[in-house]
């Protein structure tokens, strides 16, 4: 199952190609980019798992959390430890998984929260901007 994954600020989004799942998920509270994106991929993990998937790839254009799924970079945060725990929780009732970076106009998750209005996003994401948690 090929899932794209995208978190800001207030919103997740999860885009399932097959079948053809498209989320919007808004946060309880506003969190970090980070945060955001991670909230992201256990959201699509779990409707991944609900949808008895057993191999499953997530792209995402957040290089930070790819990396750190992968075990490439170190996590220094506590509350990123706690998600990223959750993460590989959900990966283990996973027969395959698969996590890659892609460029954020190849993202189809973030290509729908960005059509969504500004107001409605608060999206306040600033993709460009370092999120100092890792």
């Amino acid at each position: 199952m090929k899932i794209y994954a995208d978190g800001s600020r207030t919103k997740v989004c999860y885009f399932i190609e097959d079948p053809q799942v498209i989320a919007i998920v808004d946060l309880p509270a506003q969190v970090t980019v980070n945060e955001g994106e991670y909230h992201a991929i256990i959201c699509a993990l779990e409707q991944a798992l609900i949808l008895k998937a057993r191999q499953v790839s997530i792209y995402s254009d957040s290089e930070v959390v790819v990396r750190q799924i992968n075990g490439q970079y170190q996590i220094h945060a506590p509350h990123l430890k706690l998600l990223h725990e959750n993460v590989k929780r959900l990966v283990e009732q996973l027969d395959k998984f698969s996590c890659e970076w892609l460029p954020r106009l190849k993202n189809k998750a973030g290509l729908v929260l960005d059509k969504l209005p500004k107001k409605a996003n608060n999206n306040n994401n600033n993709k460009g901007e370092k999120d100092e948690e890792t």
